[in-house]
């Protein structure tokens, strides 16, 4: 019950109170970005802005992939076999295709521990990995976008293009998004994956730092 939204959102919010912080900008991807939504739209006054990274703009529970009927002890398995298991940080780069010394193989190596037989093995359980899926795929974010609105937080709205599927699945989903936050900058970004901010990189922080200092400025305008 820990995994559910509601939850993660609370969390979030009790760590950002033990901080001292005020109104802050909430950003999140993939699950993320769930939690981030749900997170605004419990404390929209909270909230100077939010960007969502291919997420938050759709019910997953609508997907053609997803089977409601899993159990929890289903998920597991299946989350527990697909737990990365490696040899070392080079297999971990020849596995991405990408060079030995690349930031991307450092992130993943920072997300595995000695599995005790020589290797690497995924530092997140299966059960844990399976608790976060089953309430995703129970959240509905769609509840929450009329808060979000009503409140006229800021939106950015970044979305993957590849493979087809995805634009497609995307295309729909954000116009029910548009639609319900009109405040909403949605982009879609030609040539990103899911995983977005591995295939942009520090052009992704250009673009959520140009999108931040575009409300900043607009808001000093109005003050004048």
């Amino acid at each position: 019950e820990r995994y559910e939204a509601r939850e993660l959102a609370d969390l979030a919010w009790s760590v950002a109170d033990a901080l001292g912080w005020g109104r802050l900008v909430l950003m999140g991807h993939s699950w993320g970005g769930s939690v981030a939504l749900h997170a605004a739209a419990s404390r929209p006054e909270r909230v100077r802005a939010l960007v969502l990274v291919d997420s938050g703009h759709l019910d997953y529970a609508d997907q053609p992939d997803v089977n409601l009927s899993e159990t929890l002890e289903q998920l597991t398995a299946t989350a527990e076999a697909a737990r990365i298991r490696t040899k070392d940080r080079a297999s971990i780069a020849a596995d991405l295709e990408l060079p030995i010394d690349d930031p991307v193989v450092d992130a993943v190596l920072e997300g595995v521990i000695d599995d005790g037989e020589g290797g690497l093995i995924s530092r997140t359980l299966g059960s844990s990995r399976a608790a976060a899926m089953y309430h995703l795929m129970r959240a509905r974010q769609s509840e929450r976008w009329a808060a979000i609105a009503a409140e006229q937080i800021p939106t950015l709205l970044l979305l993957a293009t590849e493979p087809e599927d995805l634009r497609v699945t995307n295309e729909a989903a954000a116009e029910r998004f548009r639609g319900a936050v009109p405040q909403a900058e949605v982009r879609f970004v030609e040539g990103a994956t899911h995983s977005l901010i591995t295939d942009l990189r520090g052009r992704f922080g250009t673009i959520v730092a140009e999108w931040l200092g575009q409300l900043r400025d607009q808001a000093e305008h109005r003050a004048r």
